[in-house]
């Protein structure tokens, strides 16, 4: 059996390994339906839901970070060294924020990019970063992962983390680094790209933060669609019940029992 770790974005979740599986939990009908287009769907599946949401309290909404009121940019960068903007463009993120007044930043990249061999050191990051009042810096924590930044933050920047559907929870502004320079848009593998902005250089960052309409997104009507699409919501269940029920049905299926007794 198996469930993706996070909301499937770019083309690493659909390999051909995917088929090795005999029974797959799916978030929602845009992973469904990429399956089918790639062939990788195998006859055994479930759409769920995403169980991350029903674990999520209310206590990480309401997480005080900063002494004032600014608005708060979660910035995210991913891990992989081809598609993360950290390695040609974070530290100038980080100055870009650390002489700001009318921004804060949450500093949470993906937590392989600080803590994986082959990746990074944290002492490449000068201690004045960690300092400063309107900077919090987190590599690798477990708020991380369980949404508190996700919900605490105003404004979402990033580049190829499929943490920006998680945001989409609540739709509000969105920037990528699209450090490639590709043509993106028709690229389903950049398929989040289309609820915010994207910019190729971070000389681009202050016009765009301060020309967001943080109360009416342009963009918010495709983050409701894509939020939809990816994650599936039932009326009756939360997502965690119908998975336990999806798994009790396959398990007692005619398909189980066959492979069982191979």
């Amino acid at each position: 059996m198996c469930v993706n770790h996070g909301p499937a974005g770019r083309g690493y979740s659909f390999q051909p390994s995917v088929k090795l599986f005999d029974f797959w939990l799916l978030h929602g009908n845009f992973y469904l339906n990429r399956l089918k287009d790639e062939n990788l769907l195998i006859s055994n599946h479930a759409i769920i839901g995403y169980s991350k949401f029903d674990v999520v309290t209310k206590e990480n909404s309401k997480t005080k970070l900063f002494k004032n009121d600014n608005p708060i940019v979660l910035y995210n960068p991913h891990f992989n060294k081809t598609n993360s903007s950290w390695y040609n463009h974070g530290l100038d993120v980080l100055e870009y924020f650390y002489n700001s007044n009318e921004f804060n930043l949450i500093f949470a990249p993906h937590i392989y990019l600080f803590n994986r061999r082959r990746f990074l050191n944290s002492t490449e990051i000068h201690s004045k970063y960690f300092e400063k009042d309107n900077i919090h810096m987190d590599l690798g924590s477990i708020n991380s992962s369980n949404m508190s930044y996700v919900l605490n933050s105003d404004i979402y920047l990033g580049d190829v983390s499929s943490q920006v559907y998680e945001f989409q929870i609540k739709p509000r502004p969105c920037i990528f680094i699209n450090v490639e320079k590709i043509n993106w848009k028709n690229n389903i593998n950049y398929r989040f790209w289309k609820t915010g902005d994207v910019i190729s250089s971070i000389k681009d960052l202050d016009y765009i933060l301060k020309n967001l309409n943080r109360k009416n997104s342009k963009y918010k009507e495709i983050q409701v669609q894509m939020f939809n699409e990816n994650f599936h919501v039932d009326e009756q269940y939360t997502a965690s019940e119908k998975g336990a029920i999806s798994i009790s049905n396959f398990i007692n299926s005619q398909d189980a029992q066959g492979l069982l007794d191979q």
